[in-house]
């Protein structure tokens, strides 16, 4: 079966036929088989990480489940089997179905349940069922009656059929206690937000579903509200935290009046994109498309987006299923944050052009050699850097003296075809860096194919004056602020001890063998020291040889040279490469050489070491 989109949402499952094998074995078979036996059963589940199955045996009709571990689907069985008799014992409409717990071998723990339908949002998208107000509120007093809280209490884990109505995936059931309290207001937060269609809003449901209940007990944050927080740099308090994020959850998956039923949901791209993606992707999803809906009076916006999203992840999905096993997952996500990160830098002009047309031309510049290559590809990377940073940045409200900082070659404007982008965030307030943020920009980096790779920390002038400092002197040379223009962020910030009056850092001292890789480094590195010590104030490597030509009045064709082959030999992965050209050249150019072999520093000149910074 071709794993596109349309197969996964079908509302004509199939269930393979597993041969005549006793129950045990047709599971090995089943689990062994995640093309034959792919789970195709529930609109909201696109299932690419292989966590279910569906299939058919003896004539019934069954679906897997993996559990985390075998006491996960312990725990979660057990549940299940409290919620059967307790619903029971109330006399409630809802039924739990229990699933069966199987641990194969080194297949791990897995949970097997009959399939009897689809699920009611499945029956609510076809219209052949509708549910009112009323038949929530009367079903979540039967559960409340039974002491049974529920938050996973969503029509996409109810089915509705002749026999009754059934509950599946009891895994964050909380069974009440009594004078607990009743139930929690993150409870109350999801089962909002599960059952604004019904409602025809989260905030209706909300306004409703508090109604029903006296106090509301108040709880821990969850992993999307303590990510939230973190995002937001901890100046939140649990209170506010909650009520940022169930106002942008509300927005974000608000319903859209009469879409297309052949589109991905608002709620349904929700759901996906916190079961693939997590935090803090998912906050900073929910967190643009609430500031995108906001402004979309109409829905034609959200409509758009959402018809993007489909066409994405249906596209992802056909290629997946060319490539080799476990390619899903990468793929889906990959696509799923790129279009997350145009929708962010569609605000707040609405125009993701310049994006899309940058992300493009990344694309095609995959597997290009050359120098030519290297600057377009640095100039895109930056490009794009810029617009996830600042619309974060907005978004999150983050202080306004926060820096992004870049390293490496992208700082160097120089982008081999095997270079990620070195990146920190950091404020004199954050001396240790912005962790949460820095996590944040590299996914969304990830999503554009821009390898990334940030470090928790801020320079400080400490680091190139002391010995064994943790800050090398030619990432000094490197180091620019995003926002900053071209200078140096050295030059930019002040000080005394410039860097390339130090002879030679840590790293340029340790002496190992010189290969394609650090013969790139340490040309640029000769560059940077020659071009800083005759005033210049830029920090991208080309324009450094500029001013050696135009100010220093420096014959650099030798330099340019130079560099073009480190980079040849740096993207064909040279194991072994001569140092005598960079020697002569740093011998001229009166800069000291890395101790690539065993030796002396090379000559610096006595002058350059009182300089000051910002000269």
């Amino acid at each position: 079966m071709a794993a596109t989109l349309g197969s996964w949402r079908g509302y004509r499952p199939s269930f393979a036929l597993v041969e005549d094998h006793g129950w045990i074995e047709a599971i090995r078979t089943v689990i062994d088989d995640p093309r034959c036996y792919a789970f195709r059963c529930n609109r909201e589940v696109v299932d690419v990480a292989g966590r279910f199955r569906s299939f058919s045996w003896r004539g019934g009709r069954y679906v897997l489940k993996r559990a985390a571990s075998q006491q996960a689907g312990e725990r979660e069985r057990a549940l299940a089997v409290q919620a059967a008799a307790r619903l029971a014992a109330a006399h409630a409409t809802l039924r739990a179905i229990v699933p069966e717990l199987l641990v194969i071998d080194v297949r791990g723990a897995w949970l097997a349940s009959p399939y009897l339908g689809p699920s009611l949002h499945e029956s609510f998208v076809e219209r052949r069922l509708r549910w009112e107000p009323a038949d929530v509120v009367r079903v979540l007093g039967e559960m409340r009656r039974a002491g049974l809280e529920w938050a996973g209490f969503a029509p996409r884990n109810l089915i509705a059929c002749d026999n009754g109505l059934f509950g599946i995936d009891w895994e964050d059931l909380r069974i009440d206690i009594p004078h607990s309290g009743g139930w929690s207001d993150l409870t109350l937060f999801k089962l909002a937000l599960n059952w604004a269609g019904v409602f025809g809003s989260a905030d209706c449901a909300h306004a409703v579903l508090a109604s029903q209940q006296r106090t509301w007990r108040s709880v821990a944050l969850d992993d999307f509200e303590q990510s939230w927080r973190g995002l937001r740099g901890g100046r939140d308090d649990d209170a506010a935290a909650r009520r940022a994020c169930r106002a942008i959850c509300f927005e974000s998956e608000q319903p859209v009046v009469d879409q297309p039923s052949d589109l991905l949901s608002a709620q349904e791209v929700g759901h996906l994109v916190s079961d693939l993606l997590g935090s803090p992707l998912d906050v900073f999803y929910a967190a643009v498309t609430a500031r995108h809906r906001r402004d979309d009076q109409d829905g034609a916006r959200c409509v758009a987006f959402l018809r993007d999203m489909t066409r994405r992840v249906d596209a992802a999905l056909r290629l997946a299923d060319h490539c080799q096993r476990g390619q899903d997952r990468t793929l889906v996500c990959e696509t799923m944050t790129r279009s997350i990160g145009l929708l962010a830098g569609a605000w707040p002009t609405r125009a993701p052009d310049g994006l899309a047309g940058a992300s493009c031309r990344l694309h095609h510049l995959r597997g290009r050699r050359g120098l030519a290559s290297a600057l377009l590809r640095a100039k895109l990377v930056e490009e794009v850097a810029t617009v996830l940073w600042r619309s974060a940045r907005d978004l999150f409200a983050w202080e306004v003296d926060l820096q992004f900082l870049l390293r490496g070659s992208v700082a160097n404007g120089v982008c081999s075809v095997d270079s990620d982008l070195d990146f920190e965030i950091s404020s004199p307030e954050r001396p240790n860096g912005f962790p949460e943020a820095e996590d944040l920009l590299g996914a969304l980096l990830d999503g554009f194919g821009i390898r990334s790779e940030n470090s928790t920390g801020r320079p400080t002038e400490r680091d190139i004056i002391h010995a064994g400092g943790s800050r090398d002197v030619l990432e000094w040379l490197e180091l620019r602020d995003l926002d900053g223009g071209h200078t140096p962020w050295p030059h930019a910030c002040g000080g005394r001890n410039r860097p390339e009056n130090v002879i030679l850092g840590g790293f340029e001292r340790e002496a190992r063998r010189m290969d394609g890789k650090h013969l790139w480094l340490a040309v640029r590195g000769t560059i940077a020291r020659a071009s800083a010590a005759r005033g210049c104030g830029q920090a991208r490597t080309m324009a450094q040889l500029e001013w050696l030509r135009c100010v220093a009045g420096m014959d650099i064709v030798p330099l340019r040279s130079l560099l073009g082959q480190a980079l040849a030999a740096r993207e064909l992965h040279l194991a072994d490469v001569a140092i005598e050209p960079l020697s002569r050249v740093a011998a001229c150019l009166d800069v000291p050489v890395p101790l690539w072999a065993p030796g002396e520093p090379g000559p610096v000149r006595p002058y350059l070491r009182d300089r000051d910074f910002g000269s």
